[in-house]
């Protein structure tokens, strides 16, 4: 019966997350917590700030019209209603998106905070990616270069399944 190779537990020290070696957890950290960490940190922050930003501005809506709009839910306002929608239109908060036979419709408009906020989130995102991908080369190439000694291992353990 074969043996499962040592020279995996290199790999696996790498690649498992409750190894205690110490080189391994500062892979770990440097790869998985560092990197993508930082980013994923930042957006999330700016997300938050987003949603802060745009609730504000949702709440003026409110104290005007009376109705508050999802961050990005449209308001319909029936055209019986003629003040609410001269309201409506004069807001600056609000921009008109279509108009059916019963109701006027109007969608709450991103601040210049928070359109740039918009445009970090999404600068985060394309780094955050960046970094994972970075992260999941360098593992693979890792595992690649054991991969006749995994070969060996999966043989080993269905020669071991063998009655």
């Amino acid at each position: 019966m074969k043996t499962i190779p040592l020279s995996l537990q290199q790999l696996e020290k790498h690649l498992l997350p409750g190894s205690k070696d110490n080189s391994a957890n500062v892979l770990r950290e440097r790869y998985l917590f560092c990197a993508p960490g930082k980013a994923r940190s930042k957006r999330r922050e700016k997300e938050r700030m987003w949603r802060q930003e745009m609730n504000q501005e949702a709440g003026e809506v409110e104290k005007i019209i009376g109705r508050k709009p999802g961050l990005k839910e449209e308001i319909a306002i029936r055209k019986t209603n003629y003040d609410q929608i001269e309201k409506a239109r004069l807001m600056p908060e609000l921009g008109e998106t279509k108009e059916t036979l019963t109701h006027v419709h109007f969608r709450l408009k991103a601040t210049t905070d928070a359109v740039r906020l918009e445009r970090e989130i999404n600068r985060l995102r394309q780094k955050e990616r960046s970094l994972e991908e970075e992260v999941l080369l360098e593992l693979s190439q890792k595992v690649r270069n054991h991969l006749s000694e995994i070969e060996r291992a999966t043989e080993a353990i269905g020669d071991a399944w063998i009655f």
